[in-house]
């Protein structure tokens, strides 16, 4: 009975192991792939830009939109923008230029930023703003409206495209000869509420008239122009550094103005100027470490030993100078033992030097140089001397 129950245990927990297994390998496939997605970069944003310079007016003619329009073209070129430039168009062609800009931008969305540059005449009637063609004429109020090109089509048309960023610059407060003949047309440019992700720039605050410029290009547009170059900040501040430096060269007559509704991350014109300035701020790197083969052959460093002042030893006098003598011959006749003794008798031979002369153990002290006598020699010599004559 128990046999039978175990088969079926064991077959339900390799079943569950199995399920275990397959449920954690889906789990870290899943968490593998959302990792990868998240280091993904994501693709820049194509750049599209559309303008403008008008100049060629029958009744007003302006000498400098046509330069700042090409000025601020081929700023964006070198920027990256896939840009188009006409000047001295009429109302058909700068209605039909800013529907084909509009269908690039709805092509490109959602990733894409599009820019709309002006340069001209330009007029606010009844609190709407319009861009005036070449070849416009308008002796009333009511021709604006057919003759001129409202400024809100392009707007309408960014946000139809339905792009995340969108820039509308608007270079065309310029002294209006259309206003002297209008009750209903006021000075200047009037204010227009940004959509979301749209930043509307004017070339001066609303309401005032912006200078055409007494050399070859208007204050706004070189210093537009140079700051997309050189700037290294996010765009509205971009903005802030053109519109510091023309309140500069016109002693503050001139004063650009923007409304911002710009969302999400930051946008840069110029690339390079960012990275540029994120490599000066960055720490200096560290070295590379040395290759293994180098680490090897480097001697192991040996360990630190305390450093103690030794004590001096005091001077050791020098080693004694052992002078060994020639060992005497046994006499014929040994003597008897004296009171030496034993260890006298076997002394006798050994000499320690001190410099005065060698000791022997049985008898005396005997000068360097002589023959050491031994207690034989001189038994029974009467006087007291010995069998040689010596004494």
């Amino acid at each position: 009975m128990f046999l039978g129950l175990r088969v079926p245990i064991i077959v339900l927990l390799a079943v569950s192991v199995a399920a275990a297994a397959g449920c954690s390998s889906k789990t870290e496939g899943t968490s593998e792939t959302r990792s990868i997605n998240a280091g993904q970069k994501q693709p820049e944003p194509k750049r599209l830009a559309l303008v403008i310079g008008n100049g060629r007016y029958s009744s007003s003619p302006l000498r400098n939109p046509v330069n700042d329009a090409e000025l601020v073209y081929h700023t964006l070129r070198d920027l990256g923008f896939d840009a188009k430039l006409y000047t001295n168009r009429n109302q058909r062609e700068m209605k039909s230029a800013i529907r084909e800009f509009g269908e690039a931008l709805e092509a490109a969305a959602p990733n894409a930023v599009g820019l709309f540059y002006y340069a001209g005449h330009g007029v606010q009637v009844n609190g709407r703003n319009y861009l005036i063609p070449v070849g416009a004429t308008i002796n009333s109020d009511a021709d604006v409206d057919i003759e001129a090109v409202g400024a809100d089509t392009v707007l309408e048309q960014m946000r139809e495209s339905r792009n995340r960023l969108n820039f509308l610059i608007l270079d065309a407060c310029r002294n209006n000869p259309f206003v002297r003949s209008s009750r209903s047309a006021s000075r200047g440019l009037a204010q227009m509420d940004a959509p979301a992700g749209v930043l509307i720039a004017y070339s001066t605050a609303p309401g005032e008239v912006a200078a055409d410029g007494s050399g070859s290009n208007s204050p706004y547009s070189e210093a537009l122009a140079r700051a997309m170059r050189s700037s290294s900040m996010p765009a509205e501040l971009m903005f802030k550094e053109a519109r510091d430096e023309v309140m500069h060269v016109t002693a503050e007559k001139q004063t650009p103005w923007e409304a911002s509704s710009l969302t999400g991350q930051n946008f840069y014109f110029s690339t390079t100027a960012l990275e540029t300035r994120v490599a000066s701020a960055a720490p200096a790197a560290t070295p590379a470490p040395p290759p293994a083969a180098a680490i090897a052959a480097e001697p192991a460093p040996q360990p630190q030993r305390a450093q103690t002042r030794a004590r001096p030893r005091p001077a050791q006098p020098p080693p004694p100078v052992v002078s060994v003598a020639e060992e005497p011959k046994p006499a014929e006749n040994p003597a008897p033992a004296s009171s030496a003794g034993r260890f006298g008798r076997r002394a006798a031979g050994l000499f320690v030097g001190f410099g005065r002369g060698v000791y022997d153990a049985t008898r005396e002290i005997v000068k360097p140089g002589t023959r050491t006598r031994s207690a034989g020699d001189c038994q029974n010599s009467g006087s007291g001397g010995c069998k040689d004559g010596s004494n």
